[in-house]
């Protein structure tokens, strides 16, 4: 298994004919560009074909170069961001999209915060997700109205 950071995606909209007749015309394959795949129902009698060749294309390009080339020639597209682009673009940083929060075991971990940036109720940056386990005796007692006795019971029969 690869330790390397995932690569970014591209999400690229090509259903309608005059987007894709756009995308076939940037990636000047003479197998995208072909006549008949400029009408969607011969895209979609070949899908598996024009998916493998659009991938292709995709894989000899840099996310930043196949987003470029797409937005200037007019086919609606974007970035799709990983954890990785998120934790390093200044546009998450200004955004504060990074928020970083203590976890038992690790110190402080990165999270993705919230998009939503409303000025007249601020998202605030709430606590950890429980570790596992962290909240069983209240959701015992305070959902299933276990008591202490019988939760020990549980616990030395092994159920819980």
């Amino acid at each position: 298994m690869s330790s390397a950071v995932p690569r970014s995606s591209v999400c690229l909209h090509a259903g309608t004919d005059p987007n894709y007749k756009r995308f076939a015309e940037i990636t000047q394959d003479p197998d995208l560009m072909q006549e008949k795949y400029l009408l969607i129902e011969n895209r979609m009698d070949d899908y598996f074909t024009v998916d493998k060749l659009t991938a292709d294309w995709f894989a000899k390009q840099t996310v930043e170069d196949a987003d470029r080339l797409l937005t200037d020639a007019g086919v609606p597209c974007g970035i799709v961001c990983n954890l990785d682009r998120i934790l390093h673009d200044p546009n998450s940083a200004e955004r504060e999209m990074v928020v970083y929060t203590e976890v038992p075991g690790l110190g402080k971990v990165p999270f993705v915060g919230s998009p939503l940036k409303l000025k007249s109720r601020p998202i605030q940056n709430r606590e950890r997700a429980p570790l596992i386990g962290e909240n069983n005796d209240e959701i015992f007692k305070g959902l299933l109205h276990k008591t202490d006795e019988e939760l020990e019971i549980l616990r030395s029969n092994g159920v819980i």
